[in-house]
């Protein structure tokens, strides 16, 4: 009996041994499994804060695209704009440069005729009727020459225009190439 209960307290020293050592095992196995699942649920966390963040950047980026594209827009708008613009600066220049040989050519005549070439032909008058219609022819030529000056002088004004229209043209697409280049 005696060695039985000795065995007894044996066997039973042994399981709470045993168990007090399996608790133990079970304890840190527990402990590395919270310690797990809190890795996990950080690098969840992480992830989520990442495609979070990822999901900002590309709306971002959406948005910067779309204003690039409008931008280009408007660059191709300006291009045509400032294309229109040179044609008729071109056009303008033309016909100032025809207006002025016009011009010189009035007065290289008037200054190798002189003044003298009207009186002559009013002078030369055959009658009353002769005159007025000489005068009205005179004034005609007379009319002529200042609508020559007058189409020079809006030409020379056009062109002013237009140049500067061009400048502010060409400076706002170098703001909106600026604008452009600092989007992307």
């Amino acid at each position: 009996k005696k060695a039985f209960t000795v065995l007894i307290c044996i066997f039973t020293a042994l399981c709470i041994t045993a168990y007090g050592a399996g608790q133990s095992d079970l304890n840190n196995i527990i402990n590395k499994k919270n310690e797990l699942q809190q890795s996990i649920n950080a690098a969840k966390d992480k992830k989520n804060a990442a495609k979070s963040e990822y999901q900002v950047i590309e709306d971002k980026m959406l948005a910067l695209q779309t204003e690039i594209d409008k931008i280009n827009a408007t660059l191709s708008e300006l291009d045509t704009k400032k294309q229109a613009i040179e044609k008729e600066l071109d056009e303008a220049i033309k016909k100032e440069e025809k207006q002025e040989e016009t011009l010189k050519t009035r007065l290289r005549v008037m200054y190798e005729d002189g003044a003298t070439s009207y009186f002559k032909i009013l002078l030369s008058s055959e009658s009353v009727f002769d005159f007025f219609y000489n005068l009205e022819r005179l004034s005609q030529i007379t009319e002529y020459d200042n609508k020559i000056l007058e189409e020079l002088v809006k030409s020379k004004e056009l062109i002013e225009e237009k140049k500067e229209e061009l400048e502010g043209v060409i400076s706002q697409v170098e703001s909106e190439k600026a604008a452009e280049m600092s989007k992307k």
